[in-house]
Order: C-alpha cells, then structure tokens, then sequence
C-alpha cells in the first residue's frame, strides 16, 4: 500500500495545482460567462 502514493504523487499534485490555477483563471477572466448557471436569465 506504500509502495507508490499516486495520491500525494507529484505529478498528480502539480496536474491539479494547475487545474485549480486554471480554473481560478478562468472564473477571473470569464466571471460573467459562467455567471447564468447560478443565476439564470
């Protein structure tokens, strides 16, 4: 079970760190765009 902690892996850590980044990102710069799935017209 200890062998290899894909959970806590690197790459992993750094795909979602990105992710994240890339969806702060977009939430900053396109607010409005996703602003009709919680309130819609």
């Amino acid at each position: 079970m200890n062998k290899k902690p894909s959970k806590f892996s690197p790459e992993v850590r750094e795909r979602a760190v990105r992710l994240v980044r890339l969806l702060k990102l977009r939430q900053t710069t396109t607010g409005n765009s996703e602003m009709p799935l919680t309130c819609p017209h």
